[in-house]
């Protein structure tokens, strides 16, 4: 049998501690984004607690006009194919943390609105 470190421990027990404040906030960016593309997320409901919210568009996006987000591709396809392809081409994930703030939400809907349309 595995023993937790008392390192493990104390992180978890940090973030049970704030699960409400995660999940509040969680929230807000899912809602946020979702009432600026609706047509690029899927709305999860209340009872997911995501740490990254996928996003798909209409055409190829690129990491790359994000910045310094740490804005990431979903997956890598795993076989050659046009569909597997072209859904790596316009999908990414956003982080769900509790460092997106306000302002990163309006830079980051302001920069997918026109993609998403």
């Amino acid at each position: 049998m595995q023993q937790m470190s008392d390192i493990s421990a104390a992180y978890i027990l940090q973030w049970i501690e704030q699960i409400d404040t995660i999940y509040n906030h969680n929230k807000q960016l899912q809602n946020y984004l979702y009432s600026r593309i609706p047509m690029g997320i899927n709305n999860y409901g209340t009872e997911c607690l995501l740490s990254g919210l996928p996003i798909l568009t209409n055409n190829k996006i690129s990491t790359d006009i994000f910045g310094d987000l740490l804005v990431k591709k979903y997956y890598k396809p795993l076989d050659d194919s046009i569909n597997a392809n072209k859904l790596y081409d316009n999908i990414i994930i956003l982080p769900c943390n509790l460092s997106i703030t306000t302002n990163i939400l309006i830079y980051l809907s302001r920069i997918l609105e026109p993609i998403c349309e």
